[in-house]
């Protein structure tokens, strides 16, 4: 079971309760490697830390337990760093229990606040090519 760019499509469910929300998770996985391990590839211009792809990387996990039954046993984010001395530098963290919990309710949240036309812009590094860019700066409340 390891592969690249691996497409998943699994529904959001409420740990709490089991509810279903009603929508469905879709994404892509970078690289799954022997062993339940999952790889995330990012390039940036300043080095990242983890909470930069917490959110990302507890839906990639909920994503694989829904698919195979259990955890991935890790997660790794390899950094590409675009500077004068480009470098790669690449971080890992196990996952547990409150990443899913935690993205649940976000995804909840998140949810309930599309569904209402509420619209909260996070300007970041993260811009840079986003089809919301525009958007986001024009935002005045």
């Amino acid at each position: 079971m390891k592969g690249t760019e691996i497409p998943f499509t699994v529904p959001l469910v409420s740990p709490g309760n089991g509810d279903h929300l009603g929508i469905n998770l879709e994404g892509y996985i970078d690289l799954l490697e022997e062993n339940d391990i999952i790889v995330e590839f990012k390039t940036s211009v300043k080095t990242m830390d983890l909470k930069d792809v917490n959110l990302q990387l507890s839906a990639y996990s909920y994503a694989y337990e829904m698919l195979h039954g259990k955890r991935p046993r890790l997660l790794r984010v390899v950094n590409f760093l675009k500077t004068k001395k480009p470098k790669m530098l690449s971080l890992e963290v196990k996952p547990v229990s409150i990443d899913h919990q935690r993205f649940s309710h976000f995804a909840k949240e998140a949810l309930k606040g599309i569904r209402s036309g509420v619209f909260f812009p996070k300007l970041s590094f993260w811009c840079n090519g986003c089809e919301y860019t525009e958007p986001c700066r024009a935002w005045n409340g």
